[in-house]
């Protein structure tokens, strides 16, 4: 097993994939999810997002029956595609939200688009992890998730309509990210990012199981169910943060004194 330093070497080289997989997966929050101010944003959030895997099962089903790859030329022009996509739709609903529109087919479709063509920026972002070690490849993610809530933090902080445009900005980042990358192409070769084999109790016959991945697979929707359930508890409705933590705030403590006052009234008089 390779040393931390050269853990944290490989991850120096993969920074510009980290960086463009972050700003990719928050600016697909930013839009469909609300930028966590609530559990999610109702139908634009999960509705967008069966859309999508619909969708997606189209090509995937083309590419699984025929056994054919798509060549990296269209990856990469697909890539870009989606990112520009991602970015205008962002914008477009930062524009809904300033003009408080409230047309349902718009704001939808805007969010099915920016759920497809940002899983699309994300799916290239780790495709381009191919060959790397597994702890790298989780400190990778993990690394991206970090600096994606960050951004998110700091998006949900902002009024809404900001901090979109806030996201949108970022996600546009994902350009230079694309040129970053080429230029460090040598840097991903296996030899260099490898720098173990796997987490003890892991080999790479283990890892290709299809019995393991199965589980995994299984695992991952039970746990999506519950968190479904969660975010719309009790009432099938987006719990809202903020506003919730804003009110509790605002109140005095006159204000629950004076609410206490008829009650204890009441027991007395019992």
């Amino acid at each position: 097993m390779g040393s931390p330093l050269d853990v944290g070497k490989a991850l120096v080289a993969l920074l510009p994939l980290l960086v463009g997989l972050a700003f990719g997966r928050a600016g697909l929050i930013a839009a469909s999810y609300g930028s966590y101010r609530q559990s999610d944003d109702g139908i634009f959030t999960d509705g967008a997002m069966i859309v999508a895997l619909l969708i997606f099962l189209i090509p995937f089903a083309i590419v699984t029956s025929k056994k054919k790859t798509i060549p990296d030329s269209w990856v990469d022009r697909i890539a870009l595609a989606c990112i520009a996509v991602e970015v205008l739709a962002m914008l477009g609903m930062g524009v809904l939200n300033a003009m408080g529109a409230t047309s349902f087919p718009l704001r939808f479709g805007l969010s099915v688009v920016c759920t497809i063509t940002a899983s699309g920026a994300m799916f290239y972002w780790l495709r381009c992890m191919k060959g790397t070690g597994t702890v790298v490849s989780v400190l990778f993610v993990f690394s991206a998730l970090v600096l994606s809530e960050i951004e998110l933090l700091i998006s949900a902080a902002l009024p809404s309509v900001v901090g979109i445009f806030f996201a949108g900005i970022l996600a546009a980042v994902q350009f230079p990210c694309m040129r970053w990358a080429k230029g460090r192409t040598v840097a991903y070769s296996r030899e260099k990012l490898a720098a173990e084999n796997a987490f003890p109790g892991f080999d790479d016959h283990t890892l290709k199981s299809r019995q393991l991945l199965i589980v995994m697979a299984v695992s991952i929707g039970l746990l999506g169910i519950v968190a479904g359930f969660l975010r719309g508890y009790p009432n099938a409705r987006p719990s809202r943060f903020m506003p919730a933590r804003a009110s509790l705030i605002s109140r005095s403590p006159s204000h629950w004194q004076s609410s206490q006052l008829p009650s204890r009234s009441a027991s007395a008089g019992t």
